[in-house]
């Protein structure tokens, strides 16, 4: 399938038709074969197709420490945009969807927010002590929220519309949104194409960019305050793991090792990625800086009041 070649298939926020812009995308889980759609009218990029069991492209090898070593830094990163963003003075209630082991929610418990997290697999979280719910509608018994975040869990979701739908229900008047994702209109996503690293096909059911999240929001009734550009650790593994994607057959070794995940491969294979990796990063170092000064950074954060 070429590159400009429409699709039967139709924009799932906007309605509009969609065209090809990549296709032979590989899972590096499964290595099943998907392609990308961009929204003529919107711009959204949907993975095509959509898998009608998403459950078997996630699994022991996909869950791991989010952020190995860089944790702190990345919590306290967040942590500083959403005060930013929210104002001292109203930190109350906050929801984080897809909340992981809720490490989130325990730094911004410890700022002072009363906390509520929704996860698919809530029991880490519970175990921290942390009121967990496995679904938006349950959420709503600890509700309204002065703030919702969604750290890099949008792309996930396989109704964009109804999980804005949602998310305008569960905020206050005068609530915030905050939404992380990758960015597709990053240098690097233009760089390494089908072996960008965020891609992550097909459990990444859409690719943003600021343009079309900002539209989606605003046709759900948001009004965007702010944009802001990278989170560090994804833009920098954005770089040196999509080179070593582009080089080698095996893929992500490198950021698994970093995040502890199980790993089929040996150890020789593990120790060369994992030298390889340490030197791109190295050198990735100032194409992180030059893509944030210009505002294509590999990631970008949103924050949104309801209209």
């Amino acid at each position: 399938m070429t590159s400009s070649e429409s699709t039967t298939e139709s924009c799932r926020v906007c309605g509009g038709s969609l065209r090809t812009i990549l296709s032979s995308v590989a899972d590096p889980l499964t290595q099943d074969v998907f392609s990308i759609g961009e929204c003529r009218e919107c711009g959204l990029k949907h993975t095509l197709p959509q898998p009608d069991d998403p459950s078997r492209y996630y699994g022991e090898r996909y869950y791991g420490n989010r952020h190995g070593p860089t944790a702190r830094f990345c919590l306290n990163r967040r942590l500083g945009f959403v005060r930013n963003a929210v104002g001292k003075n109203k930190m109350a209630r906050l929801l984080d969807v897809g909340c992981g082991d809720g490490s989130f929610l325990l730094a911004a418990q410890r700022e002072g927010w009363e906390v509520a997290g929704v996860e698919i697999n809530p029991e880490p979280a519970r175990r921290a002590g942390l009121h967990i719910v496995e679904a938006i509608p349950q959420a709503h018994q600890a509700g309204p929220f002065d703030c919702i975040t969604l750290w890099h869990s949008l792309e996930h979701m396989p109704d964009i519309n109804a999980m804005m739908q949602q998310l305008r229900k569960l905020l206050n008047r005068d609530g915030t949104v905050i939404i992380a994702v990758p960015n597709n209109n990053s240098l690097q996503a233009k760089v390494f194409g089908k072996d960008w690293l965020a891609l992550d096909v097909p459990r990444h059911l859409y690719h943003f960019d600021p343009q079309s999240l900002s539209r989606c929001m605003e046709q759900n009734g948001f009004a965007v305050q702010r944009i802001g550009f990278q989170e560090f650790e994804y833009d920098l593994m954005g770089w040196s793991q999509s080179a070593l994607n582009g080089m080698f057959s095996e893929s992500n070794v490198f950021i698994d090792r970093l995040m502890g995940k199980p790993s089929s491969h040996s150890a020789a294979t593990q120790i060369m990625h994992f030298v390889l990796g340490s030197l791109s990063s190295a050198i990735a170092l100032p194409l992180v800086l030059i893509e944030k000064a210009i505002r294509r950074s590999g990631t970008f954060i949103i924050a949104a009041k309801k209209t």
